[in-house]
């Protein structure tokens, strides 16, 4: 496997789109953030895909997550099969409520994979993503999402962005071989 890094950006605001280098150059296409917080406690990443370079995010996407987690103080310790699964055309949830702004511990790192978003027409466009992150109440949580976009149409941008307030980060755009 050979990783092909396209862009890196510091991300910054209410949402970061990557509108151009997803084609038919990669299978497969990974986002590598680091350091994501967020400037509201408790926010969630989240994406959405584009069929039209960007103009809307509004593809419909069937998914569900899970996680595993443990309070700092060990007193709790689970796993669950989230509610957060979902049909529609709203951004999805790729992480649990990241802690912010407060303390140096409270952010995310994780790994979102888009696979063959530029299939010649006959296939859903599926995803997976896993981050580890440091909740807002004190949980270190490991968060999994698997899912499509349930379009046969190119994807060729994407958009992730918080659910609540500005979220920073590093955000690195590979190409996978």
């Amino acid at each position: 496997m050979i990783l092909t890094l396209i862009s890196t950006t510091a991300m910054s605001g209410t949402e970061t789109n990557i509108t151009s280098g997803i084609d038919s150059d990669y299978k497969e296409y990974w986002f590598v953030f680091t350091d994501v917080e967020p400037a509201t406690d408790g926010s969630l990443l989240q994406f959405q895909g584009s069929i039209d370079a960007g103009s809307n995010y509004n593809v419909a996407i069937t998914a569900s997550s899970w996680d595993i987690y443990g309070r700092e103080d060990d007193s709790n310790q689970n796993v669950r099969n989230n509610t957060a699964s979902q049909q529609g055309v709203s951004y999805f949830p790729i992480t649990a409520m990241i802690g912010g702004g407060a303390a140096s511990d409270e952010c995310a790192a994780g790994i979102f994979k888009l696979y063959n978003p530029s299939e010649d027409g006959t296939f859903v466009k599926h995803f997976t993503s896993t981050f580890s992150m440091h909740r807002s109440d004190d949980y270190m949580d490991v968060y999994s999402t698997g899912g499509y976009l349930n379009t046969t149409s190119n994807i060729d941008a994407v958009s992730f962005g918080a659910n609540s307030g500005n979220i920073v980060g590093t955000l690195q755009f590979f190409g996978v071989n």
